[in-house]
């Protein structure tokens, strides 16, 4: 038998998870398995519910065929439904089963009677555990979505600050709330479903008390009851199974987006606290260098001692003069013999024009503090 190797396996359940380009597999609504070779591929697909949207879609067999399975050509669109999957119940099948074992049970000696009567109460039972056991787990992660609802609403409440932030984990954001909507919309459609799931129509009891055989028949009401009992089973597991997958997508999804929030705000803090530490380590003067010599430094007495003391007592690392404009050039060498007169510490200092505003005839300095 056909089977997939492990690292084709691997990339095709990953391939099922992704909206674009996705591989899926039908006999599966969608999931993988390593025994199901006949893949379904699909430039777009999307989950709705008990519906699986494929656009521009194919089939494709991994390995040879097995006999007897064929595959679908090329589609433009193709809606999987979860009933072609689940295989509902046939009831003329149904019925003619029932009738066969009537036929089958009707000579039996009555302690073989309560022997299949006991197998099949057994196996009852057995489907019921099951059915049970699904349904608490069901119930576990409903819990825990309860409890992590409180956790994460201040985070969520503040996610709008993950989108001010550009690149990957702006995109990280985008995607991780893409499939956090569609998990709850499918959450959503499955419980709708789920509550609609009627029981089929019982065996009366009066059929069994008004009898000519009511051993026969009671047995026959027991084998009844067990089938219907498996069939909506079938159909409540499936459901619950397609609930709790996407109960665990929004647990894992949430707790992702938390962590790219958290890293996302931890990197614009720092960020922001770089630019203040970059804006408290740089000191900057601005001079008018179109006023007449004789007044060059009026009203600028704190800006020079200010200078004068970053200068002498070495708090400054390098000096930058951006000169505007090409008039003034007495003020502008004034100005720049006094920085180096003042630079007994030998301070790197750089010079730059700015021709974007040669009008303004100033000088902007800038000291970086060590």
């Amino acid at each position: 038998m056909n089977e997939l190797p492990n690292w084709a396996f691997r990339i095709f359940q990953f391939l099922s998870f992704v909206p674009i380009f996705r591989v899926t597999c039908d006999a599966g609504f969608g999931e993988i398995n390593k025994k199901r070779t006949l893949l379904r591929f699909s430039l777009l697909s999307i989950n709705l519910g008990k519906y699986i949207l494929h656009f521009c879609t194919f089939q494709w067999f991994w390995g040879a065929p097995p006999q007897g399975q064929s595959k679908e050509r090329f589609r433009i669109l193709r809606v999987l439904s979860l009933t072609e999957v689940e295989k509902p119940l046939d009831e003329r099948s149904f019925n003619q089963r029932i009738d066969r074992h009537k036929q089958e049970i009707k000579n039996l000696e009555t302690v073989k009677k309560e022997a299949i009567k006991e197998a099949l109460f057994h196996k009852m039972s057995s489907l019921m555990d099951s059915k049970n056991r699904t349904f608490n787990k069901f119930l576990a992660y409903l819990a825990v979505v309860a409890f992590l609802i409180p956790i994460y609403t201040p985070y969520l409440t503040n996610i709008g600050k993950s989108f001010n932030h550009d690149g990957i984990l702006q995109f990280l954001v985008l995607v991780i709330l893409y499939y956090i909507i569609m998990n709850f919309l499918n959450l959503i459609l499955f419980f709708h479903d789920f509550i609609k799931v009627k029981s089929y129509s019982r065996y009366a009891y009066q059929d069994v008390k008004n009898s000519t055989d009511p051993s026969t028949e009671l047995l026959q009401m027991v084998y009844f009851e067990r089938y219907l009992t498996e069939f909506e089973w079938i159909r409540e597991i499936t459901l619950i199974r397609n609930i709790e997958k996407y109960i665990k997508g929004i647990v894992i999804m949430s707790i992702a987006l938390v962590i790219v929030h958290n890293v996302s705000l931890h990197y614009q803090t720092n960020r922001i606290g770089l630019e203040s530490i970059s804006e408290r380590n740089t000191a900057v003067y601005t001079l008018d260098l179109s006023k007449p010599s004789n007044k060059l430094y009026d009203g600028q007495k704190t800006l020079l001692d200010q200078l004068e003391n970053d200068l002498l007592e070495g708090k400054v690392s390098e000096v930058i003069l951006i000169r505007s404009g090409s008039k003034n050039d007495e003020n502008y060498n004034r100005i720049y013999y006094l920085i180096q007169s003042l630079n007994v510490h030998n301070i790197e200092i750089t010079t730059a024009i700015n021709d974007t505003s040669p009008e303004n005839n100033e000088l902007i300095i800038l000291l970086k503090r060590r």
